[in-house]
């Protein structure tokens, strides 16, 4: 009975990408979960956004409209306030739900009742990109100790913090989310990144939380992307100005600079939780740009280059690193790969890698679509090292069947 599920609320904000939007909507509506609520949250788009919405006839979807254009965080910070009870996720608009995939959710819901969910998302390019598309096939999930879990990524890389359970691909309780407002003077978010910050705030006030192997989302990239203008010069760079911003947007944290690496919005995520829970580790800046030199190591395009090198002086200069930054640069040698499509089965990470356009992908929807028929429907908890190895051989053999 649907009244014996949890209400999941999907929320989907968006900002004149119609265009994406219809394929998006299109994944969510189409799950046969009933206990559920979409809202659409249009940022006062000037294309035919609520055409797009209004073609769609399910008594489950909500279009919302703000008073005002928000920044990308206070557009986040906004649409909490449509959410009082239940689990709650954000939904990029060029992102997508696997069919079937709230069933998942919500069983592991019932059963152990986490107040956070978080788990490992496929990627997928839209057409007039690299024909990228990833999709782990791992079928198990694990109960994570929190503070083991932070002590244990933090001496990884920075960007492997993305695992922690983020709101934009998780299912996050409303009570807990609710309950941090309080406590932070009715804010929620308090950083301009706020997938990133989101993950790393709910990790540090959790004592656990659920991480899923496999993907209940696709995290996909299009032309419009704020993260595809992030990293490419050449795309349309308005998301990408709008972020980089002071006007409107969340003051960055005064020891670094926005740059175009993945690094540093990460670290900056980091940094404002350090300020908000001391107990929170502090990610030194020295590992920062130990980091940003390994990506700038293999950037090929010279725009970029340029600009994360001198973002890089300027974080050394922030921070009385000078010296630093710079035998950090007279160290470092470039090794440039030329890029090339990825077409495999990666049995250590358990991962397939498709080119997309070989296969007939148009869109995320039929993404979707296809990454679930890639992944097994069956899934467990995993509770010995050995359940790994053994998933990691039966996927190996499902991908040479399928």
């Amino acid at each position: 009975m649907p009244g014996t599920d949890p209400l999941l609320t999907i929320v989907i904000p968006t900002l004149n990408r119609s265009e994406t939007l219809f394929w998006t909507i299109r994944t969510v509506v189409e799950q046969g979960y009933g206990n559920l609520k979409i809202i659409i949250s249009d940022n006062c788009s000037d294309d035919d956004t609520s055409e797009v919405v209004n073609r769609f006839l399910d008594e489950r979807l909500e279009y919302r409209k703000t008073p005002q254009r928000f920044t990308m965080t206070q557009h986040f910070e906004y649409v909490l306030n449509y959410v009082n009870d239940g689990y709650i996720s954000i939904l990029g608009d060029d992102d997508g739900f696997l069919p079937n995939a709230l069933e998942k959710v919500s069983f592991i819901i019932k059963k152990f009742k986490p107040v956070a969910i978080g788990w490992r998302f496929g990627n997928y390019n839209w057409p007039g990109l690299p024909c990228y598309f990833m999709i782990p096939m791992a079928n198990y999930f694990r109960i994570i100790d929190s503070r083991k879990e932070i002590k244990r990524i933090f001496k990884e890389s920075i960007y492997n913090t993305v695992r922690f359970p983020s709101l934009y691909g998780g299912f996050i309780s409303m009570d807990l989310i609710n309950d941090l407002k309080t406590k932070n003077n009715g804010i929620f978010f308090h950083s301009r990144i706020p997938d990133f910050f989101s993950g790393a705030f709910i990790a540090a006030n959790t004592k656990q939380y659920i991480r899923l192997e496999f993907p209940i989302t696709l995290n996909a990239t299009s032309k419009h992307s704020t993260g595809y203008a992030t990293v490419n010069t050449t795309a349309d760079q308005r998301t990408f100005e709008n972020l980089r911003s002071d006007e409107g947007n969340i003051p960055f944290h005064p020891s670094l600079k926005f740059i175009r690496c993945n690094v540093v919005p990460v670290a900056e995520s980091l940094l404002q939780v350090n300020r908000l829970i001391p107990t929170f580790p502090k990610v030194s800046i020295e590992k920062v740009i130990d980091e940003i030199i390994i990506e700038l190591a293999v950037e090929s395009d010279c725009n970029k280059f340029l600009d994360i090198r001198n973002g890089l002086m300027e974080i050394g200069r922030l921070n009385n690193l000078e010296l630093y930054v710079e035998s950090a640069l007279s160290k470092m040698s470039r090794y440039i790969t030329p890029h090339k499509i990825k077409e495999k089965f990666s049995p250590i990470s358990i991962t397939l890698y498709v080119d997309s356009e070989k296969v007939g992908i148009a869109n995320v929807y039929e993404a979707a679509a296809f990454a679930k028929e890639m992944i097994s429907g069956k899934f467990l908890l995993l509770k010995y090292p050995v359940q790994k190895y053994i998933c990691s051989v039966k996927q190996y053999f499902r991908y040479f069947i399928l």
